[in-house]
């Protein structure tokens, strides 16, 4: 779901003329790409714990 929205705030990005917005929008990008990695991490970490708790 996070990276559906990115590549379609990344196409606002690519139609935006005024600063401003282009600005703003990078900020945007930039919170999706921390979203996604952080819930990246999340998950490698849950899966670490749990082929840990499976192991006798």
């Amino acid at each position: 779901m996070i990276r559906k929205n990115l590549d379609f705030i990344e196409h606002e990005l690519d139609i935006a003329t005024e600063p401003a917005v282009r600005f703003a929008i990078e900020e945007a990008i930039a919170r999706r790409k921390y979203d996604e990695a952080s819930t990246q991490l999340k998950i490698s970490e849950m899966e670490l714990l749990l082929s840990g708790l499976s192991q006798p």
